[in-house]
């Protein structure tokens, strides 16, 4: 059983402040810098964010700035995950009528 996903938004996390190398931005100046922008990720019940596995094996989290793009997405990939599941169950029907 999947619990269904959810659209949460994520707060702001506090970087451990770092000496920077010549050139570059402290994690806490970052974290300062970004802790304006709204950030949205989809997840499940127990905050635990929705990940892809693509062809290639690599899992892929998504997080976005937008809530109406979280929730399109979210959208889309319910539809998806629904279709696959019919066609898979279908595929399962199938098989068992052909070994009668």
């Amino acid at each position: 059983l999947v619990a269904a996903p959810v659209i949460a938004q994520i707060y702001p996390a506090t970087a451990a402040d770092e000496l920077p190398r010549e050139g570059l931005v402290t994690p806490a100046k970052v974290a300062d810098l970004l802790r304006a922008v709204p950030t949205f990720a989809i997840v499940d019940p127990k905050g635990v964010p929705f990940m892809v596995v693509g062809e290639d094996a690599k899992v892929t989290g998504y997080f976005f700035t937008t809530y109406g793009e979280a929730n399109r997405l979210l959208t889309v990939a319910t539809k998806s995950a629904d279709k696959a599941i019919r066609q898979a169950k279908e595929e399962v029907k199938k098989g068992e009528s052909e070994e009668e």
